[in-house]
């Protein structure tokens, strides 16, 4: 292995740089969000700048509504979280097509089977860890919530220490939420399967 990355040192970096990155963006999207989640639980919250701004409520426009604005501003460094998400199913992508390029290459080189067969491990590794942390991560399940407990937030008039059975209903309410994307998970999860078919397909066509 550690012959295969000296002679391949700009591939192995690109594959490792673009597999690292994507996962990296997803975690720390997580993070932010579990942040957010922690902070709607305490009375502290209310410091926060991003739901200061979130109680800057228009008045012609409902709650919902408001809080999908409110997240569609929501900004980590220069992006978004949807575009964050984005940014990292674009970093795994690239990741593959480069282990595709490396095999191309060896290809042309007339490298053997055996000397091409990392850029295969490496991908299927790369596909592995990426959605295995994603379904860790779960970024949908956090926003969601999220968009539950801001609607909760403002509702109260921006006071983020819930009673009693508020937060028992909270707590329903959240599972409820969870259920409803359920659903939606799975049918991305058959997405997602269908986009590793075409990915190892195209692998294999370069082979």
């Amino acid at each position: 292995m550690l012959l295969f990355i000296s002679t391949h040192k700009l591939l192995s970096g690109l594959v490792a740089f673009f597999l690292f990155g994507s996962i990296a963006v997803q975690v720390l999207v997580g993070i932010r969000l579990q942040k957010l989640l922690d902070e709607l639980d305490k009375p502290t919250g209310a410091k926060s700048p991003f739901l200061k701004k979130c109680r800057v409520h228009p008045g012609q426009i409902n709650l919902n509504e408001h809080v999908e604005k409110c997240l569609d501003t929501y900004r980590i460094g220069p992006f978004g979280i949807r575009g964050l998400k984005q940014l990292s199913l674009q970093g795994l992508m690239l990741s593959v097509i480069f282990c595709g390029v490396g095999v191309c290459i060896g290809i042309v080189r007339g490298e053997t089977i055996g000397s091409l067969l990392p850029f295969y491990i490496f991908s299927m590794i790369g596909l592995y860890c990426y959605y295995a942390i994603s379904g860790v991560v779960d970024i949908q399940t956090k926003l969601d919530r999220l968009r539950g407990k801001l609607v909760r937030y403002l509702d109260r008039g921006g006071h983020a220490a819930p009673k009693k059975g508020q937060a028992n209903e909270e707590k329903e309410e959240d599972g409820e939420a969870v259920k409803e994307t359920a659903v939606d998970k799975k049918q991305d999860g058959d997405s997602q399967w269908d986009e590793l078919v075409e990915l190892f397909d195209e692998l294999s066509f370069f082979s």
